[in-house]
């Protein structure tokens, strides 16, 4: 049987864990002592330089780890990182952001390979039957800015009520921020928007698809950037328009006259976008039309064909 010439390597630290992230450099020692070359693709977090790189980590970590300086989590992935490349291997992220802010704490041997989307799936459900749902779906974190989410709808509940939508914030739960979730729940009840509001947690296939094929609106809310988000490939394979935070990634991947674009942290800018997009159907055609000329370009045949001659350059190198 071949053997294999190279290993690709999909990192996230909450996958990976403390414990996996520290064996992960070690692997791919052992991997270049027996000649088998490596590629790591980091999907996050990758942290901004600066002091707001620590204000990030404070927000990420979970109320359990609160305790731990984040100046000790930034230098310990900074370290990780440094010894992911040392250890031989080709660094890959998702955005020319990402791969700045790497650049920026030392590292060197960084390509950027932008994440792939399927082509828009063709069904045959009414845009009217879409018109009652808005999602914010996605893993429910603290960098989701879910919170003010919440926020933008209770400033526009009239006109949402009034025209009957429905908002449901869905997403996978991990376990370290069951608390945080638990603070969601209780914004939206002391809100009063439990009738208009609701949470689902650790959706299934069927639910998810339920979702994105009603969904007449996709709310991306993000805080901050520190990794690519992967919802935003998911509304477009199924046709949903999306409102985004104009983080540095969105910035880089739809462009900053993205039609469908807020003011980060701003809950009542979103607000004032969220009622402008949902009161005018050609914003949302706008929104449409963009997303297809920012992102078809990304189409996974391209991505595959980028991903292979990264493979043939790094098995030519020495």
């Amino acid at each position: 049987m071949d053997r294999a010439n190279i290993v690709h390597v999909q990192f996230e630290l909450p996958t990976f864990k403390i414990f996996g992230s520290l064996l992960l450099p070690l692997c791919l020692l052992l991997l270049k002592f027996v000649g088998i070359k490596c590629v790591v693709t980091i999907h996050g977090p990758v942290l901004p330089p600066g002091k707001k790189a620590q204000r990030i980590i404070k927000q990420l970590l979970p109320e359990n780890y609160k305790w731990v300086p984040a100046n000790v989590v930034k230098l310990g992935l900074q370290f990780l990182y440094f010894f992911i490349e040392r250890a031989g291997a080709r660094i890959i992220v998702h955005s020319h952001i990402f791969k700045e802010w790497l650049l920026s704490q030392g590292l060197t041997n960084v390509s950027v390979i932008y994440h792939g989307v399927n082509p828009p799936k063709i069904h045959n459900i009414p845009l009217e039957t879409r018109r009652s749902l808005i999602i914010c779906f996605g893993t429910i974190s603290p960098r989701r800015g879910i919170e003010k989410f919440i926020m933008a709808v209770s400033e526009i509940r009239d006109y949402l009520v009034s025209r009957k939508f429905n908002v449901i914030i869905a997403g996978h739960l991990p376990c370290y921020y069951i608390e945080y979730a638990r603070s969601l729940r209780n914004r939206i009840n002391e809100m009063g928007l439990n009738e208009l509001v609701g949470m689902e947690y650790n959706v299934n296939e069927e639910r998810l698809e339920y979702l994105f094929n009603n969904a007449y609106l996709a709310v991306l809310p993000y805080e901050f950037s520190e990794s690519a988000s992967g919802v935003l490939p998911m509304a477009f394979e199924y046709g949903v328009p999306v409102l985004v935070a104009d983080t540095e990634y969105f910035r880089e991947v739809l462009g900053s006259e993205f039609a469908g674009m807020f003011k980060t942290g701003n809950h009542k800018s979103l607000a004032d976008k969220l009622f402008t997009i949902l009161s005018d159907e050609k914003i949302r055609e706008r929104i449409l039309e963009q997303m297809v000329s920012k992102l078809s370009p990304y189409g996974w045949d391209i991505i595959a064909s980028e991903t292979i001659k990264l493979y043939m350059d790094t098995l030519r190198e020495s």
